[in-house]
Parts: structure tokens; sequence; C-alpha cells
């Protein structure tokens, strides 16, 4: 069987985010049989190594491995609360990625009550210890004043340090930050400076908002161009939330326009994507979409529905509504 795909981000985790231990020739060996094991879906193997160092050896990686079995169900039912006390026990064997996620669990009173101030003090160990996206999660508690005392201000400078790392999410969120944050913050002309930065690593969430800026003049002046050509690339990706104000600028004139008809590519373009969001937007945008479309099948020529539907069809199965 192939690797699944949370399978591989826990492997990464496992190369990327742990420290090196001192462990003995036969240690690692069976480690390493235990990651080959869970490459193959071989669970019961992998499974019995891991739980054997989780619990003969008190062995940190081991903890923490076993925790993303608890959290994943790998060959066993989901048991977050399982999940969640392994993840704080590998916390303070010094593993970054644990601390991150017991910091999670904590926040979300999942195994034991609340607390705010120890997931701060666990994000941070995970950020002081390389996982740097902790940053911009101990930012979030900053400028909501969670755990910690508020202070918009300190919470931006955490994140900072995980988007100065050249963390493609890190610089997503202090575009977000910056746009949508506490007042005290808020500067479009730096949002849209790191939404370009995550734009660059291809985040449809930078260009969707990048887009929506250009389309309302938050920061730069209103272009409906570069608003469409934003938002396209982000729908391209199969960001549902794209697919509705990208169809409708296909549709919207361009200022100063005489012929309010839009040209035949944008008319088509404008079908696209209005029902791609039919097919997949929240309630409000799906009938958003639709009176849209009711406007461009008055003008499209029906002869072209057929083929525009097929590619509709195309994009929804390499991007499923359900999995965006």
């Amino acid at each position: 069987m192939k690797i699944k795909i949370f399978q591989i981000l826990a492997l990464v985790l496992l190369l990327v985010a742990i420290p090196c231990y001192g462990m003995a020739a036969n240690s690692r060996s069976d480690m390493k049989r235990a990651e080959k094991a869970l490459a193959q879906s071989d669970y019961q193997t992998a499974f019995s190594i891991y739980q054997r160092y989780a619990v003969d050896e008190k062995d940190p990686l081991a903890q923490f491995t076993l925790g993303l079995f608890y959290e994943n169900g790998w060959g066993k039912p989901i048991d977050r609360k399982k999940a969640c006390e392994l993840y704080e026990q590998a916390s303070a064997g010094d593993i970054p990625a644990a601390a991150h996620l017991a910091a999670e669990c904590v926040l979300a009173g999942v195994h034991r009550p609340s607390a705010p101030d120890d997931a701060a003090a666990l994000l941070e160990q995970a950020g002081n210890q390389g996982h740097y996206l902790s940053f911009c999660s101990l930012g979030e508690l900053y400028m909501k004043g969670q755990g910690v005392a508020k202070d918009p201000a300190k919470g931006l400078e955490f994140c900072a340090q995980a988007a100065n790392q050249n963390v493609p999410k890190a610089k997503l969120l202090m575009g977000q930050f910056l746009l949508e944050g506490d007042p005290a913050i808020r500067n479009y002309g730096e949002a849209i400076n790191w939404f370009q930065a995550a734009a660059q690593d291809d985040l449809p969430e930078a260009q969707y908002s990048l887009g929506i800026m250009a389309r309302d003049g938050l920061g730069m002046e209103k272009n409906r161009q570069a608003a469409i050509n934003w938002l396209e690339q982000a729908a391209s990706q199969g960001y549902a939330p794209a697919y509705l104000p990208t169809g409708q600028l296909y549709i919207t004139p361009p200022p100063g326009a005489e012929n309010l008809q839009p040209p035949a590519e944008e008319l088509a373009k404008a079908y696209l994507w209005l029902s791609a969001a039919k097919n997949s937007a929240s309630n409000q945008d799906r009938a958003d979409a639709e009176k849209a479309l009711e406007g461009v099948l008055k003008t499209m020529p029906a002869s072209w529905a057929p083929d525009l539907d097929q590619k509709v069809a195309q994009h929804l199965a390499e991007y499923p509504p359900s999995k965006q």
C-alpha cells in the first residue's frame, strides 16, 4: 500500500523536528524498523515497537509517534485524549512538534482542564526549539490576551520570528494579522508585503487576500485586473472562497467601460467560476453564485454550456469540495 499523506507529514516531523538522541545501535535499528513498518502501513508492527520504547524506555520520540497513532487512527480507534497525553509527555523530552501539539491540546482542554498559560509556555518552548510556526500561535495568544498579558505588538513580533525564517504559513499569518488583527497593529501596506511573500510560495490563501485587497482598494488603488489575476490563481488551486469573487469580477465591467457586455472569454470564465462556487460554496455564496449565473445565462450562448460544464467537473474532481 502506498504511504498516505498524513504518514508523510508524520515522517517529515520525525526527521526535521526532532533532535538526535544517543541511542544504542539496536535501539536505532528498532526505530528504523518501526519507521519502515509505518511507511508500509504495517501499523501493528510499528505500534508494538514504539509502545515498547515509550513505556519501557520513556523515549520521547516513541511517545510522540504513539500520539500520532491515536490522533490519526492508525490501526486503532482515534483517541484524541490519549494522543494529547502522549504529546505532553514527549514535550518534556524536547520534541518541538510534540510541544506544539501539546499546546493545542492544553489550550482546548482535551486531556486536562484548559490552561492557556501552560499552552503559551509550550508554544514558546516549541518555537525556541526550531518549530518556528509555534511563534505565530503564541503571537495569537498575545493578541487575544489568552494565557498572557494582551500585547498585539509583541504577538506580531513573535510571528515575525517565524516569517523571517522563511516559513510560508508564517508569512501568510503575518499578512492576516496586519490586515484583520487588532487595530493597534493593522497596516495594509505591510500586510500586502507579507501576502506577496506568501503568494510567491504559492499559498492560495495569500493570493486570495491580495485579490480581495486589490478589488476593494485596501492599501492600494482599486485594480480590477490585478484582483482577477490574484483571485484566479487561488481559484485554480481549488481554493473555494475565491470562486465566487473571481466569477463576479469577470462580469463586472472595468471602470469607464462603454460596453457593459463582457467579452466572450470573460463571460465563459465567469460561468466557470460561478458554477464552481455554486457546487462548492457556503449557502450564502451559493445563492449569490446562482443569482449571478442567471444573468450570465441570459447572454451566454447555450451551446457553450456542455464544454464549460465538463471543465468545471474536471476541476472539482481534482479539488473535491469536501476536501477543500
